[in-house]
């Protein structure tokens, strides 16, 4: 009789491997919003807003004879905020059922699938802001864009260069489609123009792009007819989190389900925006 009557109660929070393992599939499944790329801050002691502080240009001039110097420089103080407000979730129902009849743990199943897409989305929500590099200008057109080619890069790092925008750690995030545009362009896999003894075609080897980083991702986002790739210094965005992921799952009393649920909690904006430049590329090849 003690087993004729079965009372589960499902945990709120998943278990220390999985949590684990999903935090692994979000960091890995993000490309752009992360650490090293842009600027990224984790906040654990929480807070609504993040400030990152951006420094002014300053005037160099003479000093005359007796130490001092004709000018001082205005001090120009730009708050960079960042409002934790992007509160993301997916989630699943799981029939009793089919938790009964099946050998998947859910729980980890769900925990890896939901880490990547949560990761994928955080590089969404950071590419979403393209069209706020205006200056400098960008290289093609939404309407009747070329395919990406060496040139488009070359004309993306002489822009940015020329606006003394910091040469490390800049990174090009380009489209898939793009990408294999840049292949398709004779004087990028050419051996002698990419500095190898055979040349890309033959090797597989993409060397990084002008000494910058090459980063492919499918979630950068489309204007027009065009895909809005974009060539950007870690000062161009900031990204902070308060809450990474969260790994959580429910029964609902009446529902023969189980819900599992992720979510991250933070913020996405462009902290500088002469940092970025929009390469726009034909959508198809």
């Amino acid at each position: 009789m003690a087993n004729e009557v079965t009372i589960s109660v499902v945990g709120t929070a998943a278990g220390a491997i999985v949590e684990k393992e999903a935090l692994r599939a979000f960091y890995e499944a993000r490309k752009v919003a992360k650490e090293g790329v842009v600027l990224y801050k984790v906040l654990n002691d929480g807070g609504q807003y993040y400030d990152f502080h951006v420094l002014g240009a300053l005037t160099v001039g003479a000093v005359n004879a007796d130490g001092t110097i004709p000018s001082n420089t205005a001090w120009t103080h730009t708050q960079a905020r960042v409002t934790m407000d992007d509160w993301r979730g997916v989630n699943i129902r799981v029939p009793n059922r089919a938790s009964s009849q099946s050998a998947f743990d859910y729980d980890k199943e769900f925990g890896i699938a939901g880490g990547e897409a949560l990761g994928e989305d955080t590089d969404n929500q950071c590419l979403s802001l393209f069209a706020t590099f205006t200056s400098p200008a960008a290289i093609g057109n939404t309407t009747s864009p070329d395919a990406f080619a060496d040139a488009t890069i070359r004309g993306a790092i002489a822009r940015l260069d020329n606006g003394k925008v910091p040469q490390k750690k800049r990174h090009a995030i380009l489209h898939p489609v793009a990408h294999m545009q840049l292949l398709a362009d004779s004087d990028f896999k050419r051996a002698d123009a990419v500095g190898k003894s055979e040349g890309i075609q033959v090797s597989g080897v993409v060397l990084p792009l002008y000494g910058i980083t090459l980063l492919k991702t499918a979630v950068v986002n489309t204007s027009g007819s065009a895909h809005a790739n974009m060539l950007i210094q870690e000062q161009a965005f900031g990204v902070v989190m308060n809450q990474e992921i969260k790994l959580a799952k429910h029964d609902k009393l009446g529902d023969y389900s189980v819900a599992h649920l992720g979510s991250y909690l933070g913020g996405f904006n462009v902290t500088r925006t002469a940092c970025g430049i929009v390469m726009y590329s034909a959508v198809t090849s």
